[in-house]
This record gives structure tokens, sequence and C-alpha cells, in this order.
């Protein structure tokens, strides 16, 4: 694959698109369309191979920025950089569930625009997928949490606890290894797919692992990986 990238920027403030397109073209991109709203981002994606989304939270129209995201990547295999004004931590987690590459806050420069372009062009040569499986289905007892990977829930006293698909996922991987360590290189590779990703994504999804599971430890192996004790 050329390292060029094929990309759409979903934004309806005209300056803000025209700057980041002129950005894009300066960082090499020759192959890049607009659009202000989600129809027209799915008749983009439709008719063309569109390799990275600049996606907009906020962009005009009954469709959001996040639902748009989440009915390309129904269909379609194609990379989401999510940019807003804010940066509340249930908006990104919510980003962050919809295989997020990247996530900028506004306003931000060309140097966020060409890391996003390198993670991007990282992510599309290693793209080999993960031949790791993990069980289909498993229960766990720990601290009262029970953990049913058939019905893919965790509860505790019967309490359902909400977690996203990443943080079940990246739970269940961890609990099935349990006590051994996962070396990060694995997680990144069955969770994100093999994508590259933004180092702060993995830490976050922990994060709010522990915030919502106090009493699972999970510890970080320093340079290596993550288990549960």
């Amino acid at each position: 694959m050329s390292n060029n990238l094929n990309v759409l920027i979903v934004e309806d403030e005209p300056i803000i698109a025209t700057l980041l397109q002129k950005i894009l073209t300066q960082l090499g991109c020759t192959e890049i369309w607009t659009c202000s709203n989600a129809l027209c981002a799915f008749e983009t994606v439709k008719k063309e191979k569109i390799d990275l989304i600049f996606m907009d939270l906020n962009i005009e129209g009954k469709i959001d920025g996040i639902q748009c995201a989440k009915k390309i990547a129904l269909s379609h295999n194609v990379l989401i950089a999510f940019a807003t004004s804010y940066s509340d931590p249930d908006t990104l987690e919510e980003a962050i569930d919809v295989n997020t590459l990247n996530y900028l806050v506004k306003p931000y420069g060309k140097k966020d625009i060409e890391i996003t372009l390198n993670l991007a062009k990282a992510s599309r040569k290693k793209s080999q997928k993960s031949s790791n499986t993990i069980e289909d289905k498993l229960t766990y007892m720990n601290n009262n949490y029970c953990i049913d990977t058939e019905m893919r829930q965790v509860s505790k006293e019967g309490k359902i606890i909400k977690l996203s698909k990443k943080e079940f996922d990246l739970l269940v991987m961890l609990v099935k290894y349990s006590p051994s360590m996962v070396h990060t290189d694995k997680i990144i590779q069955y969770i994100w797919s093999n994508r590259t990703i933004a180092s702060s994504t993995l830490r976050e999804t922990l994060t709010r692992i522990r915030k919502k599971l106090p009493g699972i430890d999970i510890k970080a192996v320093h340079g290596m990986g993550y288990q549960i004790i």
C-alpha cells in the first residue's frame, strides 16, 4: 500500500475544514474529501476508498460524529480521528469505543495532524489480523464480581456494571491469563486488532476499568504489560 492516505474531513465549520485540508496537503496528502454532515460522509465512504476520517463530534444534522463513525465502522474498515472542542470523560470514553485512532481537542496544530497521519500509516502496515483467540465462555468470580462472557456482562451482587466493548474484552483477556502477565503488544494485537494506537489509549481504558470495578487488582509490569493478581 502507498504511504499516501485517502482522507475524509467531516467538519461543519468551513474555516476549520479549509485549514485542516491545507495542513494535510502540506503533509503530503493528495486525496482529500470534505463533508459537513453524516449523510455526505456515508455517501463518500461508499464511493471512495477512504483510509482515515477526521471526524468532528458536533457536526450539523440529526446524526452526530460518534453516531456517524459507528455506522461507518459497521461496513467499512476505516480509521477515525475525532476532533472536538470538548474533552469531558464521557465523550472521550464513547469515542474511544469506536476503534478510535486519535482524539484531537481543538484548537489542534500541524504537529497533532502529523502524529495522527503517522499513526494511521503505521496502523495500516500492521493490519495483519491476530491469530490469538480468547475463550468464548468464561465465568469468573473475584471480590463478588461475576464476569460472564456468554452474556458479555459484569455484575456484582446481582447489579449489572456497564463496560464498553473494549473495556470488557480487555478485562476478559487479563482474567483469562491471570495471574500471568499479558504483554502490551499482545493486548494491542487482540483488543485493537494490531492497530497502532496513541500511547495513552490503553492506559485510559485500564483506568476506566479500575474505576468501575474497585477491588479488581490490575497491576502494571513496568515496560512490559499488565496482570490481574
